[in-house]
């Protein structure tokens, strides 16, 4: 009996113990999430805007930030193509694992349902995805702040949402009787943040004389995005013969092509890799096939190409090219060595748009493999999918 009593008794402070584990572990679990909404043009985003996100994941220990470009302002009739500012916000946030930038594929699904304010319907799309619980953080600037109050766009009374306001410099503190309220509530707040003097409106004027902004400004990620697909005025980044005498890939020679009557009819067929099923995540600057040259990523990086990878031989996929109307080509060539496996290059120009042929390699480990590599290259650059189209041989 004793034993017993002694047992007993033990176990009530062991039972208080595993209960209070019990209670916290379950409270810690379902912990509201505070969650970040980050919306505008982002019309190119820049270092201001990342300093934003940056001092509002810190502050607010927010879980996740949403970082929406609005598609279609509606006091801005001109901006880059949706696309293009999703890209550049990817690059603006690639070190950031909080960051949430939504596919052009959800933004088309949300437009498709016509709402009345883009504003409120991507706001609404991700409360309504979060448990009641969760706190939304909507970021803006102080200019943006205007718009809210005018548009009657502030929190309601008893909505999980808040205000947080970064200073702009030379934008005036906004005044009005309900925005005083809210402050007073906690609705709205006002952050008091070294912010960089950045606004994209500027930007843009300075790229359309053609004056390329600092390093203060843009990332470099950028502003190589800017220069290659030709944004906001900058003149893009053409090849040229100059360009292509200076590159010199390792293995390889320099030789002019000039396709005379093609040998053979070859058919082939095209596939390009979004439909292709395996799907790869390289790291930046990992080139894993022995068959890519590690020259050719900085020509990818600097300049807007298509690129065709062949499985086929050089005869084969020259004589489809003479077909298709091509008639001189930039050839680069494995040098005599144990690598003559390489592949082999081909430049070609038509109007501004330059193209880049890869063909020779039949052995289907060494495509696959090659075909893994353009594809991360295109990944880390950002380049549209479409790009890159592989061309498999069709055999009778």
């Amino acid at each position: 009996m004793k034993n017993m009593s002694a047992l007993n008794a033990f176990s009530v402070p062991v039972k208080v113990f595993l209960l209070v584990f019990l209670l916290g572990f379950i409270t810690s679990a379902t912990r509201a999430a505070q969650v970040g909404l980050f919306m505008g043009s982002f019309d190119p985003p820049h270092f201001g805007i990342l300093r934003m996100i940056e001092e509002s994941c810190s502050r607010f220990s927010l879980d996740t930030i949403h970082v929406v470009p609005v598609p279609i302002p509606v006091d801005r009739s001109e901006l880059a193509p949706l696309e293009h500012r999703l890209a550049m916000l990817r690059l603006l946030t690639k070190d950031m694992t909080k960051a949430r930038i939504p596919t052009i594929e959800e933004l088309q699904n949300l437009l498709a349902r016509q709402p009345s304010n883009f504003f409120e319907a991507i706001r609404e799309e991700i409360m309504n995805q979060r448990p009641p619980e969760d706190e939304i953080f909507q970021i803006v600037g102080e200019d943006a702040l205007v718009k809210l109050v005018a548009r009657n766009q502030l929190p309601a009374p008893g909505e999980r949402r808040r205000i947080v306001v970064f200073p702009r410099h030379g934008v005036p503190l906004t005044r009005h009787p309900v925005l005083d309220e809210q402050i007073r509530d906690g609705r709205v707040m006002r952050i008091d943040a070294d912010i960089p003097d950045l606004a994209s409106r500027d930007l843009r004027s300075q790229m359309s004389e053609r004056c390329e902004p600092s390093v203060d400004a843009l990332p470099e990620s950028i502003r190589a995005y800017i220069r290659r697909e030709g944004l906001y005025g900058m003149p893009g980044t053409p090849l040229s013969g100059k360009i292509l005498d200076g590159f010199a890939p390792v293995g390889y020679m320099a030789k002019p092509v000039l396709l005379y009557e093609a040998e053979s009819a070859p058919t082939f067929t095209a596939f390009h890799p979004e439909r292709l099923a395996n799907s790869i995540a390289r790291t930046e600057g990992e080139l894993a096939s022995p068959d890519f040259p590690t020259a050719l990523a900085l020509v990818l990086a600097n300049h807007p190409l298509h690129v065709t990878l062949f499985q086929a031989g050089n005869g084969e996929s020259l004589d489809w090219l003479q077909k298709q109307g091509w008639r001189v080509l930039h050839g680069y060539v494995p040098v005599e060595s144990e690598y003559d496996d390489r592949p082999m290059l081909f430049f070609g120009r038509q109007g501004l748009d330059w193209h880049l042929f890869v063909t020779g390699v039949t052995d289907a480990n060494r495509f696959d493999t090659l075909l893994d590599t353009f594809r991360g290259e295109f990944n880390r650059l950002e380049f549209p999918p479409e790009r890159l189209t592989v061309m498999y041989l069709a055999r009778p």
